[in-house]
C-alpha cells in the first residue's frame, strides 16, 4: 500500500463534498483533522511524504465520505482502500456473520 501510495503523481489535496465546507462545518473539519492526525501516527516516523499526505487523504474522505458518491471515495482514499475500508457484498457478510 505504501509502495503505490508514494508513486508520482498521487493526489494529496483535501477535497469537500458538494454541499459542505470547512469554513461552515466545524465539527466536520475538525473530526477530518483529527482522524488524519491520529491515522498518520501509527506510520513509522521516516515514512516517505506523499504517503503521510496519502494516508491523511484517505482519512479525510472516509470522515466526509457520506458527502461523496461511491467513486469519488473511491478516487480519495486510493491506495488505502483494501486496508481502511471493510468489503462489503454477500462474502463479505458470511465472513462476518
Amino acid at each position: 500500500v505504501a509502495a503505490a501510495a508514494a508513486r508520482p503523481g498521487t493526489r494529496t489535496d483535501l477535497p469537500w463534498p458538494r454541499g459542505l465546507s470547512a469554513q461552515d462545518d466545524d465539527g466536520l473539519r475538525v473530526s477530518s483533522a483529527l482522524a488524519q492526525r491520529d491515522a498518520v501516527a501509527v506510520l513509522p516516523v521516516d515514512a516517505f511524504a506523499p504517503v503521510r499526505l496519502s494516508l491523511a487523504r484517505a482519512m479525510h474522505g472516509l470522515v466526509l465520505r457520506h458527502g461523496f458518491s461511491g467513486a469519488e471515495l473511491d478516487g480519495i482514499v486510493g491506495p488505502w482502500r483494501a486496508v481502511l475500508v471493510p468489503p462489503s457484498g454477500p462474502a463479505a457478510r458470511r465472513r462476518a456473520g
